[in-house]
């Protein structure tokens, strides 16, 4: 089972990198 704070740490990681992309 994969801990909720490290799949939460994970999608915060991956929208920061989404919304980097969308702004350059």
């Amino acid at each position: 089972v994969l801990n909720r704070g490290l799949l939460s740490n994970i999608w915060a990681k991956l929208f920061s990198y989404l919304q980097d992309v969308h702004i350059k």
